[in-house]
């Protein structure tokens, strides 16, 4: 009998708050940057992030435990590309990354005003 042991569960929640926190600061560095420009006379057209990403999605992020829960049921030595988008596919939701949601806030509180966009990770081609 096999006994599957949920680590993940466990450290998940640590990995998760440590990222927030280290996201936090960069997103206040971003902006200041941001900040330093648009200051300088610059045009900063705006801010790309990764769609399905967990940390740089923009319109939707990857739920990263259920993504890294799939990963054992692959049960080979290598992964296709298309295997992984699936597991992209099935594990994303609506809603910005990590660090991605922390941005907006950064530049409110520097009144900086600045486009997010997003590559489409979830729709580019198979493969």
């Amino acid at each position: 009998m096999m006994v599957r042991h949920r680590p993940l569960r466990v450290v998940l929640p640590f990995l998760l708050w440590y990222s927030r926190r280290i996201y936090c600061r960069l997103a206040g560095e971003a902006a200041d940057q941001i900040q330093d420009y648009q200051r300088s006379g610059f045009a900063v057209l705006g801010i790309g992030g990764m769609g399905a990403s967990p940390s740089c999605g923009v319109h939707q992020h990857l739920r990263i435990c259920s993504a890294l829960e799939r990963l054992p049921q692959l049960d080979k030595p290598t992964v296709s590309g298309v295997e992984m988008k699936a597991i992209i596919r099935d594990t994303v939701n609506p809603g910005r990354g990590l660090y991605m949601e922390l941005l907006p806030d950064e530049f409110d509180k520097r009144g900086v005003g600045v486009a997010m966009t997003a590559n489409d990770l979830v729709s580019e081609g198979d493969g």
